[in-house]
């Protein structure tokens, strides 16, 4: 789903020559935190000695991307 919802919101928001440069500055963004989120999870799960924080966590991350994407405009009315 991300590299579609990234292209329309580029083609939205910014100018065409700008499309290519946006969306692959979005790409690398994403790539880099596919990364880094399961590091990060297991780094908390250690932390805190059960998994189960890293899941509670996780699931805080998608309520405030989902509240985010709710009250997301176009940048360009």
């Amino acid at each position: 789903m991300a590299p579609p919802a990234v292209t329309n919101f580029a083609r939205k928001n910014l100018p065409p020559e700008s499309w290519p440069r946006g969306i692959s500055l979005f790409t690398v963004v994403f790539a880099i935190a596919q990364t880094v989120g399961p590091y990060a999870a297991g780094l908390l799960g250690d932390l805190a000695g059960s998994i189960g924080i890293s899941l509670l966590a996780a699931a805080g991350i998608l309520a405030v991307g989902a509240v985010i994407a709710l009250l997301q405009r176009p940048l360009n009315p």
